[in-house]
């Protein structure tokens, strides 16, 4: 069907959605102690990377390897790549009987049930069937019958799920309900992370994970907050934005991350659960918080929600805030909208000219 399949996959310092820049305004730095150490490992089908700065090199190493330790950790429990996984294992039997899930596993699911009740269903970890019915698992875009549709959406919702508090145990109300953890355990890993580096004693790093999710712990020495610009969604070579984070997650879904195109039209890997469509009309949300789990889960909700009930739940929220890209009107390449407060943590916003 003449299908086109685009990834975009990070490379060198350019992680993603992200080009992260220090900006320093006062000069090069001036002392050996002031250079960061950084590192980088693929991990949750991505590239995470640490930069982080420390007077005591050695300690500093102990933590990045810590650090990354944390992260290949809970990839081995909430992959639904590795059949041996935690998650693996509940998906393959949930339906059959009560699985007893570690502490852990059970509070990301729970809290993943929060943010679905949050959003209205726009966040749902159920959304795997959908992700392999339309080729986003294998890469190969696929563009299902109305019948292949109507079949996985019957399996696709978080009220599938129930949770037993007491017992600690998760049970699916149905044959083929699946979970994906894909938009939120990055983020989740990136926390996890942070709170490893600060019981080293690490107070500046900058975290990243692949394309979508950045952490900023404190800020580099000498400065207030770290720089961290944001692509252009039409144009990766292009800035649109530089934010200025200091102990603050951002993330950025769009829908140009992994895509296929039919008979000209783009189709990305950002669904609406509910109608198991990938939205259209949004090219791209970015979304400021204090917890990477928080950004990372929003960002992917917020996309499906669009303008005016995405702004309407981020305006409702804490220390939260967003902007969203998507298509234009009246001959204007992009429709942009910011959220209350997202001006405290702009630092610029950079014209688009058209090529």
């Amino acid at each position: 069907m003449n299908i086109r399949w685009r990834h975009f996959h990070s490379m060198g310092n350019m992680m993603g959605l992200f080009l992260v820049s220090l900006l320093w305004r006062g000069g090069m730095l001036a002392h050996a102690t002031d250079r960061p150490l950084i590192e980088a490992h693929y991990v949750m089908g991505t590239i995470f990377q640490i930069t982080l700065y420390t007077p005591d090199r050695e300690t500093g190493q102990r933590a990045m390897r810590a650090a990354f330790e944390e992260i290949r950790r809970i990839d081995a429990k909430m992959s639904n790549y590795k059949p041996e996984s935690e998650l693996s294992r509940m998906n393959r039997t949930a339906w059959k009987r009560p699985f007893h899930a570690s502490d852990e596993l059970y509070a990301i699911i729970r809290e993943s049930i929060s943010y679905a009740e949050l959003t209205e269903g726009a966040f749902d970890v159920t959304v795997a069937p959908l992700l392999k019915l339309w080729g986003f698992y294998k890469h190969e875009g696929h563009f299902p019958t109305a019948r292949e549709l109507e079949h996985v959406r019957a399996r696709v919702g978080y009220t599938f799920l129930i949770l037993d508090e007491e017992e600690k145990t998760i049970s699916f109300a149905k044959p083929g309900v699946e979970i994906d953890l894909g938009g939120i355990a990055k983020g989740y890993a990136i926390d996890r992370a942070v709170e490893i580096l600060r019981r080293y004693g690490i107070t500046s790093a900058l975290l990243s994970a692949g394309e979508s999710t950045i952490y900023a712990l404190g800020a580099p020495p000498g400065k207030t907050f770290w720089s961290v610009s944001l692509r252009d969604p039409k144009h990766p070579q292009k800035m649109m934005a530089v934010l200025r984070l200091r102990d603050q997650s951002v993330s950025t879904s769009g829908r140009y991350e992994k895509f296929f195109r039919l008979s000209g039209k783009m189709y990305g890997h950002i669904f609406d659960p509910r109608t198991g469509q990938p939205v259209q009309g949004i090219y791209s949300v970015t979304i400021v918080a204090p917890r990477a789990i928080q950004s990372d889960a929003l960002s992917t909700s917020v996309f499906v929600l669009g303008f005016e009930r995405g702004m309407a739940l981020l305006n409702r929220l804490d220390e939260v805030m967003g902007l969203i890209v998507g298509e234009g009107d009246n001959g204007e390449e992009y429709h942009i909208e910011q959220s209350e407060g997202f001006d405290r943590v702009l630092e610029k916003m950079f014209p688009h000219h058209p090529d």
